[in-house]
């Protein structure tokens, strides 16, 4: 979907918008907090999105060809405004998060690497490279951990089942991420990974596979994360 037509005229009140918040992201990235510098992405993200199919509802239907309802074009139209508003700003946006999360990396990854739970992995498949996650949304980054995860098809009926197939599934995880994904971005900045998905991407615009694949890979990450030194006192939490 050519979603970035609708952002070409400099006119129309949303293009504006846009355009101030990457001048103002800019120029404040490096003097605002962690917190409030991606809390102002995710507000931007969701202010666009409700411009968006407020007022345009109509060129969208005529360019995704799908219904006003449905879903699949909310969830088009959320994943597509990620991208484009974080793409020009996503270099200064991974750099002060991998900052803050520097330690917790490092220990995560170490752990990662040294310490995964024993799992049957096909070890057939080959390593994949750097290059497959030099991803340039949490969006993509997001899809890159849905093509690890490992869900059942089946709807799950009750919260306790659920929490432990999505504990098994942070298991096989793991168990991917160290054998077939060792060398890309979710596996040596695990932590950075999760906060950059977590405070950007608002959970009811997400469709459910990347909903799921999302808490499993926050449980992946909370074990990693066990008997971790204590951190700055100061940090934004994940």
């Amino acid at each position: 979907m050519a979603l970035e037509a609708l952002f070409v005229d400099g006119r129309q009140p949303a293009t504006q918008f846009l355009r101030k918040f990457w001048l103002d992201f800019k120029q404040n990235v490096w003097i605002s907090g962690i917190g409030p510098t991606l809390h102002s992405v995710r507000l931007c993200v969701s202010v666009l999105y409700q411009e968006v199919m407020t007022y345009k509802i109509v060129e969208l239907m005529q360019i995704s060809g799908l219904d006003e309802n449905s879903s699949d074009l909310h969830d088009m139209v959320y994943a597509k405004i990620v991208v484009m508003t974080v793409q020009p700003i996503y270099l200064k946006i991974v750099s002060k998060v991998k900052r803050n999360y520097v330690k917790e990396d490092a220990h995560a990854s170490a752990r990662l690497l040294q310490s995964t739970p024993q799992v049957v992995v096909d070890k057939s498949k080959p390593t994949m490279p750097w290059s497959s996650c030099s991803c340039s949304s949490p969006v993509e980054l997001l899809d890159f951990v849905c093509q690890l995860v490992a869900l059942p098809r089946a709807s799950t009926t009750t919260a306790a089942v659920a929490a432990t197939d999505h504990q098994l599934a942070a298991v096989e995880l793991l168990g991917t991420l160290q054998h077939q994904a060792r060398n890309t971005f979710l596996a040596m900045n695990p932590v950075s990974s999760l906060y950059l998905m977590k405070q950007i991407l608002d959970p009811k615009y997400l469709p459910l596979a990347r909903r799921q694949a999302l808490d499993v890979f926050e449980a992946a990450v909370t074990w990693l994360r066990k008997d971790q030194p204590t951190s700055n006192p100061h940090q934004t939490q994940v």
